[in-house]
């Protein structure tokens, strides 16, 4: 009979889901299959013992300074949580500058084997420890509910059959960890609430390790697109940004980024690949695409340069939700010549989708998809280093075509949502809004030198009024969509896209176009003195608005508190800002945004008559 492995060569992950650890350095092998951190100890069974030395090898001073002497420990003594030294919102960066050997040898609780005298009570369950099985199936139920529409990353029975069968140890810890984030705010126990931001953090601070780590590919990305969507709710824009690079090139090393092209080029060197079924093949498009609307909608409004370079991306669009979610590993894949792919060819993927609509096969997320391609090729153009409006102007005009070539071919079911499944309005109005800001975007233009705002043969003059009824549209679509339901508008990709509206209505509200008005009457505003007609309509719009932000605030966190404040901003300021707004063109977006100031809850916010 084989002697027991020694309790210093058994890791804590295993010892916690008793499993045979073969006491493999720096990491045992079931470690590195689930991938998960592997951490030793050399403590005796009845004492924490940190070796570990904190302020030197981290020289960090945001850290404790305490010693830990295990002698000095007692039953009575209160347990101090080693995750607790690096808080959520602290610099999560801390914990990321860890080196391998240094985590490996950071104190872990042992079981005890003494008498029961010796032994310490137990200290409680970490706030960012991952949830047991029952509540990471509940949390991934509000993940598919609440996030899903707007996240599509995971395939709903594979997941949830992996945690019934081999506990949470059956997805990587950082899968768990970014899926417990992005839901925990939705549950109905504030226990569990209350543990999100430790989870947000735990998962910002394992991630970019599992970047590394060869297994659990596919999940490492996906644990990567829900933390970056978590980031954007909670306006932490640094890790959305830092963590969109990295797992980015970890696709590329993948060779995920080319799987539908002729050549693939895994980097093999980083013992990365692809290697699942038709269903992860799926996960990984999915994934990629999360990941393409998050960098374009991040960068269309700043001008910030792509992260993703889509000059060698070669993957399909997704396959319809009932096919995805329908199927299972063993069922049969979709037929390839069903797939829209992409292309550096703008002209041929609008062909290729609207062959699709045609067949009645498009689905609104692959509309979605499309608006998202032409916003950032919209983007890329006008913030160009050396983009100009007149030298450009074909350009311009050739993305208008694609626009309206776009805007009819959707049809009816992606256009009005009488004609669309309740489960679509959510991409029903993403996509509405997304065209509605393409059309801002190319039709917004800056005043060229000795314009007015008013002069009728002015660019501004010219093309304003596409902008104004663009907005106008998504506001009524906005109205059509709350006869339901408010939670297709929690959405984190909407706020930037939306904002970019609401200055075009703000702006055509405090300094409307068109004649001078005749009566007097009205209560109406120009800067020269001449009156001109506030649209009773357009405050209508803009009260809908207001209430909208409001709803952001209370159901987006700090990203629905930003557009809030910035709503309140443009408000205050009033004719001034929206004469400068309609001059200076659809380039200063979100530009003042560092300007918004503090609004209180109290506060009262009034449309002016």
């Amino acid at each position: 009979m084989s002697a027991p492995a020694k309790s210093e060569n058994v890791c804590a992950g295993c010892r916690a889901r008793k499993k045979k650890c073969d006491g493999g350095r720096p990491s045992c092998t079931s470690c590195v299959k689930r991938g998960d951190l592997c951490m030793y100890t050399t403590v005796p069974p009845n004492a924490w013992l940190p070796t570990v030395d904190l302020n030197s090898s981290l020289q960090v001073a945001a850290l404790p300074t305490q010693i830990w002497d295990p002698a000095s420990l007692c039953a009575t003594q209160e347990w101090i949580d080693p995750s607790s030294w690096i808080s959520p919102g602290g610099d999560a960066h801390l914990v990321t500058a860890l080196p391998p050997d240094d985590i490996a040898r950071l104190p872990t609780p042992q079981k005890s084997s003494s008498s029961p005298s010796e032994t310490r009570s137990s200290p409680p369950t970490h706030p960012d420890a991952l949830p047991d099985a029952p509540l990471l199936l509940d949390l991934a139920d509000i993940y598919f509910e609440r996030i899903y529409p707007f996240l599509p990353v995971l395939h709903k029975a594979k997941l949830k059959e992996s945690i019934r069968h081999d506990g949470v140890g059956g997805i990587s810890s950082s899968l768990a960890l970014a899926i417990a984030a992005v839901a925990a705010n939705f549950h109905h126990d504030g226990a569990v609430r209350d543990r999100q931001a430790a989870w947000f953090g735990a998962a910002k601070a394992l991630i970019p390790k599992h970047m590394h780590i060869p297994d659990h590919s596919v999940q490492t990305l996906q644990a990567a697109a829900l933390t970056i969507y978590e980031a954007m709710v909670e306006a932490d824009f640094a890790t959305s940004w830092f963590l969109l690079g990295e797992a980015w090139r970890k696709a590329v090393a993948m060779g995920s980024i080319q799987c539908d092209g002729i050549r693939k080029h895994p980097a093999i060197a980083f013992g990365v690949r692809i290697k699942g079924d038709w269903i992860e093949k799926e996960e990984v498009r999915r994934v990629l695409w999360a990941l393409y609307i998050c960098d374009r909608g991040t960068c269309f409004s700043i001008g910030l340069v792509h992260a993703i370079d889509d000059r060698r991306l070669r993957i399909s669009f997704p396959v319809p939700e009932h096919v995805f979610q329908g199927s299972s590993s063993s069922s049969e894949a979709p037929a390839p010549e069903d797939a829209v792919k992409f292309g550096s060819d703008l002209t041929e993927i609008i062909t290729a989708v609207q062959a699709q609509c045609r067949k009645r096969k498009a689905s609104t997320y692959q509309l979605v998809i499309l608006g998202y391609i032409l916003l950032g090729s919209i983007g890329e153009l006008l913030h160009a280093a050396d983009f100009d409006y007149v030298k450009d102007r074909a350009k311009l005009e050739q993305f208008t075509a694609h626009l309206v070539r776009i805007r009819l071919l959707l049809p009816t079911a992606a256009t009005d949502l009488s004609a669309a499944k309740y489960d679509d309005f959510p991409c029903v109005l993403w996509l509405n809004i997304t065209l509605s800001a393409c059309t801002v975007l190319l039709h917004h233009h800056p005043l060229k030198k000795n314009e007015h705002v008013q002069h009728v043969s002015s660019s501004t003059a010219v093309h304003w009024p596409h902008c104004v009824a663009a907005a106008r549209d998504s506001v009524s679509m906005i109205r059509q969509v709350a006869r339901s339901s408010a939670q297709p508008l929690m959405n984190a990709h909407i706020p930037s896209l939306l904002f970019s509206l609401t200055k075009i209505l703000i702006a055509e509200y405090f300094d409307p176009a068109g004649s001078l008005a005749q009566d007097s009457d009205m209560l109406c505003f120009s800067e020269g003195g001449g009156e001109r007609k506030r649209d009773a309509a357009l405050s209508d719009d803009l009260e809908v608005l207001l209430l909208v932000y409001t709803r952001l605030r209370d159901g987006l966190d700090n990203l629905g508190v930003k557009f809030y404040k910035g709503f309140a901003f443009w408000m205050q300021q009033g004719p001034q800002l929206a004469s400068q707004a309609k001059a200076m063109g659809s380039l200063t977006l979100l530009h003042t945004c560092e300007k918004w100031p503090a609004v209180s809850e109290d506060e009262v916010i009034e449309i002016p008559p």
